[in-house]
């Protein structure tokens, strides 16, 4: 999948944005109105992560509530905030990360809010466009291959399969992940499992994709709202 390349997304959406300003939509004493904050507790696994664990030693969970964080997706593993227009930061109101690791698995629920629905749409195809430049990376021993197919959920959304390959070989190696995700409003869901070792098998994205559907709005007659719109003008 090829993007539309950084620069001209970023020109594209902050032209978006001076439009909406120059349509009579909104003005300096009418601003858009702020998308709400993550509540504490709001994620699906936030609850049990801030439980104490019996044994550490077995797993542990972590949550990360920076709001410079970088996005779970980063097949380019760029360090730069790739996902923003504005370099400082100011495109998010909200971030939390919930993740679990253990010695054979890692998987992770991240939501991010940003200011207007324009910088959420902006992430999500700035996502696809990292997908689209790093879908084969050389790491070792090791080729990395990433590839997405959509989903029915949110305003959009997408499966990621990423899966290592010995490079000699062509065997497929350890290191696989299973994605999802969802752009509504001005939110970004991302869930994540890792450390699959083999070709992707039915059930991979059973998980994530109940996940993901229970925070974004599923299709459907009618469609099955999701949790994010409950936060105030979100959606």
């Amino acid at each position: 999948m090829i993007g539309i390349g950084r620069t001209a997304m970023r020109v594209a959406l902050a032209s978006m944005i001076l439009l909406v300003g120059s349509t009579g939509c909104t003005t300096s004493a009418d601003p858009l109105p702020t998308p709400g904050k993550l509540p504490t507790g709001f994620l699906l696994y936030e609850a049990e992560a801030r439980k104490p664990v019996a044994r550490p030693e077995e797993g542990k969970w972590t949550i990360n509530e920076d709001l410079g964080q970088v996005l779970e997706f980063n097949p380019c593993n760029r360090r730069e905030p790739f996902d923003v227009i504005h370099s400082t930061g100011s495109d998010r109101v909200s971030a939390r990360t919930i993740s679990y690791t253990a010695a054979k698995e890692h998987r992770s629920e991240q939501v991010v809010i940003y200011y207007h629905e324009a910088y959420s749409l902006y992430a999500y195809r700035a996502l696809l466009d990292q997908l689209g430049e790093c879908d084969r990376v050389t790491s070792g021993s090791l080729v990395v291959k990433t590839s997405s197919n959509a989903a029915l959920m949110g305003d959009r959304a997408a499966r990621v399969v990423t899966q290592a390959y010995n490079r000699k070989s062509g065997r497929i190696a350890a290191g696989g992940r299973r994605i999802v995700i969802a752009q509504e409003g001005a939110a970004i869901m991302i869930y994540t499992h890792a450390g699959e070792y083999t070709e992707v098998r039915d059930g991979d994205f059973s998980r994530q994709l109940k996940d993901a559907g229970t925070m974004a709005t599923v299709a459907g007659l009618p469609p099955t709202p999701g949790k994010i719109c409950s936060l105030p003008d979100v959606c």
